[in-house]
């Protein structure tokens, strides 16, 4: 991901919300792909991604797929509560991915959101694209 994955939205600068006047204590970071996905997974895709290396593994045992449950509740009221959503840059296909294949639950509500005006969708470069 480009230099945006660690960019602090909150700061008090021109363009960042605390310097448009939103509240720097009601921000909140969200990484769909580090919260949900078992760790093997990532091991995999990133292993695709980056050489073609597909190195699927057995799946996470009972315990992590629970925990990954109730992180999932979590990211799903944190994007249903939120009044904006900013989606930094990177790659593509890889934000693509994360919004329609590996969270399209959680995304779904988001794009209803967006379309009905009630949630703000802002994004940074490849960010930017994945909104369109």
């Amino acid at each position: 991901l480009d230099g945006g994955w660690c960019v602090n939205w909150a700061a008090d600068r021109p363009g960042y919300l605390g310097g448009l006047g939103f509240d720097p204590e009601k921000v909140r970071h969200l990484s769909l792909w580090d919260v949900l996905a078992p760790e093997d997974f990532k091991t995999s895709i990133f292993g695709l991604e980056a050489g073609g290396v597909r190195l699927i593994q057995k799946a996470t045992s009972q315990n992590k797929a629970s925990s990954k449950i109730l992180q999932r509740d979590a990211a799903r009221q944190m994007l249903t509560s939120a009044d904006v959503i900013i989606v930094n840059g990177g790659n593509t296909d890889f934000g693509s991915f994360i919004l329609q294949q590996f969270a399209p639950d959680l995304m779904a509500p988001v794009w209803q959101r967006v379309a009905e005006g009630s949630v703000i969708f802002l994004g940074d470069s490849a960010g930017s694209i994945l909104g369109s």
